[in-house]
């Protein structure tokens, strides 16, 4: 028997054997993993409230034949995405599309970096003003996902891009190379980019990474 202490991005939660709970976390130490938290829909669970999904968490669990969770600490809920209803809406698309996309593997400190400074880009939202904020949501969606090509291995040399994407993503894949999203904030330039649709440019990048 072992055990570990690490950081994790809370995935999914499910109900299994009517009480306990089966957690699916992406965690800095090993990559995405499955682990088993018992007792979890009890009255007085004690990890319940720190299991929700998007919350960044400090684990700690003993692996023998499955995983099994012993002591789960929050250390960052993102409010500010849970208190605005689109952020919210987009920010557990995206996480069940990574959880989708990413099979268990090992420790992988680009995608792990990529997914929680997805979450904290996106918790700045409070910061953006309401006429903006679709917009915003919507360059951190494109990034994330871009990131996450480029953390599988997927993303083509620049030279290359016009066989593999539209013109438009290749221009925000252009542009995001050049630019962070908080250099964008920083620049109050957001309302320059309202009138590019998100909707083709994410479904050409997921069609990158789930065939």
């Amino acid at each position: 028997m072992s055990e570990y202490t690490t950081y994790a991005i809370v995935l999914k939660k499910e109900t299994i054997n009517e009480s306990d709970g089966r957690i699916i976390l992406y965690t800095e130490l090993m990559g995405k993993t499955e682990i088993i938290a018992k007792g979890l829909k009890k009255i007085l669970a004690k990890f319940n409230s720190h299991l929700e999904l998007l919350n960044l968490v400090e684990i700690t669990f003993i692996a023998v034949n499955n995983k099994h969770l012993t002591s789960v600490l929050t250390l960052n809920n993102f409010s500010n995405i849970r208190h605005n209803p689109l952020a919210l809406k987009n920010a557990l698309k995206m996480l069940n599309f990574f959880n989708e996309a990413i099979i268990e593997s090992e420790k992988d400190d680009f995608l792990w970096r990529a997914l929680v400074g997805y979450l904290k880009n996106l918790n700045l939202i409070n910061k953006i003003t309401p006429q903006n904020q679709e917009v915003f949501i919507d360059l951190i969606n494109t990034d994330f996902l871009i990131k996450l090509i480029q953390s599988l291995g997927l993303m083509p040399d620049f030279a290359d891009l016009n066989n593999h994407f539209n013109n438009q993503t290749i221009k925000i894949i252009k542009f995001l190379s050049q630019f962070s999203i908080l250099d964008i904030l920083k620049s109050k330039e957001l309302s320059n980019f309202k009138k590019i649709d998100y909707n083709i440019i994410e479904e050409d990048l997921k069609k990158k990474i789930i065939i």
